[in-house]
């Protein structure tokens, strides 16, 4: 299992960018951080910035992170786009529409 393991003694020269690696590679935490980062544009930008956002890390976490997944995260990160438009559609049906303003004469 990867991760980061901290003890007495440690290397203190341990680089920033070696450290974050490293804690990257444990998919637990890889996955908390990818949620963590998209969870707070979401908080901004509203439920479909947060679902798409939540697909390109998840895609890019794949890509990069667990090789052996590479051609799921390709094809998670190209259909983003689609899971977008669809979950943003199935959110609106269903959901009645403001009458009109205009009185009826």
């Amino acid at each position: 299992m990867g991760g980061v393991m901290v003890r007495r003694g440690a290397d203190p020269t341990c680089s920033i960018g070696d450290c974050l690696a490293a804690a990257l590679a444990n998919p637990l935490l890889g996955a908390f951080v990818g949620f963590v980062l998209s969870a707070v544009p979401a908080w901004w930008f509203g439920l479909r910035w947060f679902w798409m956002l939540l697909m390109l890390v998840l895609g890019f976490a794949t890509l990069f992170i667990w090789p052996w997944l590479i051609w799921g995260g390709i094809l998670l990160t190209a259909a983003t786009p689609l899971l977008t438009a669809w979950l943003a559609r199935t959110r609106t049906e269903g959901v009645p529409q403001r009458p009109s303003l205009r009185r009826r004469r």
